[in-house]
């Protein structure tokens, strides 16, 4: 129990220290660890937004450049040579020559679909396209087709000599059907006239506009945000998902829009020309295309009169929203990761930290321990001088009463020898004896005592029959029971065999048998009884004398506080025998016991490991 107790003991000072350097640790991380965590979050946003800026910039750039250099093309095929001398006169020659012209060009930049020119009546009348492999070729007289009714002829054929027409994003269309696959074509033309500036017919570039959207892909380095090209109607031109592209062309009803999908985030990008936010849709980057900026820098670098613009060109049908989307979940997916990776990180710190409180814990308990050891043993070494002093002024008392009782009858035989009869003499020496055997009983017991306590009283632990050694034990005392009247009674079993030092056991039980003889009174018993109990032998000593009051049983077993009671018939004895009896029995991993009432009896028992050849 108390070692038991001595470890809770240590147990609370260690959580005590352990807890409050844990606690102190983890604070000073979870100080730097929240900050810091905060910063990784806000470098990982900001990197993604710088990142998608930057797409969305390089994206609007290549978009806008693949139309606006259109303009120096057609402005250079609109002034070549032969075009003038095939307006002029039309022959094979010029054509010829004007059809490898065309062929060169759309080798060079392959965005180009196809290059036509149409007389003023709106029949073709020279037409170069790419085909399937990508290579240009001369569509001949009868693939030509007449685009009279076309938008894009009836707007250039009224414009002035040179001045540029630009088309909305539409389909191509191939003999009044839209051709498939689909083809986004962007259209730029310009009225060719002759030399008496007679406009004669149209310059037609159609740009491929699939191939500008295939660079806008491409340019999209980041692997977070999803690549949009938004027409003026809310109208994907260029979708993640292949089946919302070109939905507009769709008239059922599974056309999806930007507003659809994105309603907050659709008024906030049709209300500013550019910009970015965050919103519970993810985080928007987009900038508003319109091809007529780019086309003035162009016409500003070749020195073309901004007049030469065709009015219509500012309308909105030019318009587009390039837009890029990466979706919460991504941020979201992103912030998780760097959870993960600091909290890790964290944990591993914070383990560490741990193992540092502990070890600080640890050396701490155990210096508090050894200044409690210290102080308690201080303590105990205080006491068990206070016990010695006491007990040695206790002893000298019981050492003193026989001794000067055999001094006095002693001096009296020497003096007067010759004044006391033979009978009284005889009796003087009963005295000296008694007392002198009184003092060797007592100096035994403190000697065997002292070697209890010293250690150098070795136990010898063996099988023994426990009745044999009772009944061995017994013949002693049986003297001094016979003087008082007093039947010794035995209760044991046969075969109990008890595995403990038969000495030491034996000392016990003579010392109890004696003192229950002592307070029995004449005419009484004795019962000395035995029986297994779960692997044990319990052994009780029980007489039906005077009893022990409370207060005194307390004070049985401790050294230094003897009290002195008298037997039935004035016997005395050397108070230190219950004493050794708990020594002993303590040694022998055993405990003893006490029962009693005043004037009822006492019964003293104890327990010792049963052998195993003991009867079960």
């Amino acid at each position: 129990m108390n070692k038991t107790l001595k470890n809770n003991n240590q147990r609370s000072i260690f959580y005590r220290y352990f807890f409050t350097y844990a606690l102190l640790f983890g604070g000073f991380a979870a100080l730097f660890f929240l900050p810091y965590l905060r910063i990784r979050i806000d470098e990982f946003i900001g990197n993604i937004q710088l990142q998608e800026k930057n797409k969305i910039a390089v994206q609007y750039r290549s978009l806008l450049d693949d139309i606006a250099f259109v303009v120096t093309d057609i402005m250079f095929l609109s002034h070549e040579e032969h075009m003038n001398e095939y307006v002029n006169q039309p022959n094979p020659q010029d054509k010829k020559a004007l059809v490898r012209e065309f062929s060169n060009l759309m080798m060079q930049k392959s965005f180009y679909d196809q290059i036509r020119f149409i007389d003023q009546n709106g029949m073709e009348r020279l037409r170069v396209k790419m085909d399937k492999e990508g290579k240009p070729y001369q569509v001949q007289e009868d693939g030509m087709q007449n685009k009279a009714d076309q938008e894009f002829f009836q707007h250039t054929i009224r414009l002035k000599p040179y001045e540029v027409y630009l088309s909305p994003l539409d389909m191509n269309v191939e003999n009044g059907k839209i051709e498939l696959p689909l083809k986004p074509i962007i259209r730029i033309a310009t009225p060719i006239p002759d030399k008496d500036g007679m406009v004669k017919g149209i310059l037609v570039l159609n740009l491929n506009a699939g191939y500008a959207l295939r660079k806008y892909i491409e340019g999209d380095g980041s692997r977070q945000g999803n690549s949009l090209l938004v027409n003026r109607s809310g109208y994907y031109l260029l979708h993640p998902d292949p089946t919302k592209t070109w939905s507009f062309i769709d008239e059922g009803n599974s056309r999806k829009t930007f507003r659809d999908d994105f309603p907050e985030a659709h008024k906030k990008i049709w209300a500013d020309k550019n910009g970015q936010f965050r919103n519970n849709e993810g985080l928007f980057t987009f900038q508003t295309l319109h091809p007529l900026t780019r086309i003035k820098e162009v016409y500003r670098a070749l020195n073309l009169p901004l007049d030469s613009l065709p009015i219509f060109g500012e309308s909105q049908d030019y318009l587009f929203k390039v837009i890029s989307h990466v979706p919460e979940s991504r941020i979201k997916e992103g912030e998780r990761r760097i959870y993960g990776r600091l909290g890790a990180l964290f944990l591993a710190v914070f383990v560490l930290l741990l193992f540092l409180a502990r070890s600080v814990a640890k050396t701490l308990t155990h210096r508090r321990l050894y200044e409690i050891k210290l102080k308690l043993s201080e303590e105990e070494l205080r006491k068990a001088n206070a016990t010695k002093d006491k007990f040695i002024s206790l002893l000298a008392h019981d050492l003193k009463n026989p001794l000067s009782s055999i001094m006095g009858f002693a001096e009296v035989l020497q003096s007067k020898d010759e004044a006391f009869s033979e009978e009284q003499r005889r009796s003087f020496a009963k005295v000296i004896r008694h007392s002198s055997r009184s003092m060797v009983d007592l100096i035994d017991d403190v000697l065997d005592w002292w070697h209890a306590q010293s250690g150098t009283l070795a136990v010898q632990a063996e099988e023994f029959d426990v009745k044999e050694l009772v009944e061995a034990v017994l013949i002693l005392p049986a003297g001094q029971a016979e003087k008082k009247d007093i039947t010794l009674v035995t209760k044991f079993e046969e075969g109990m065999y008890a595995y403990a030092d038969p000495k030491m056991i034996a000392t016990v039980i003579r010392n109890l048998v004696s003192n229950a003889i002592k307070f029995s009174h004449r005419g009484g018993e004795v019962i000395i009884s035995g029986k297994k109990e779960h692997h044990r032998i319990t052994i009780s000593i029980q007489d039906f004398g005077i009893g022990i009051s409370e207060s005194n049983q307390k004070k049985l077993f401790q050294v230094g506080h003897k009290f002195y009671t008298k037997g039935t018939e004035n016997e005395s004895g050397t108070g230190i025998g219950l004493i050794l009896c708990k020594e002993f029995l303590e040694k022998n991993n055993s405990a003893i016991e006490v029962e009693s009432a005043e004037n009822k009896g006492t019964i003293f028992r104890f327990r010792l490991p049963a052998s195993e050849d003991s009867n079960t």
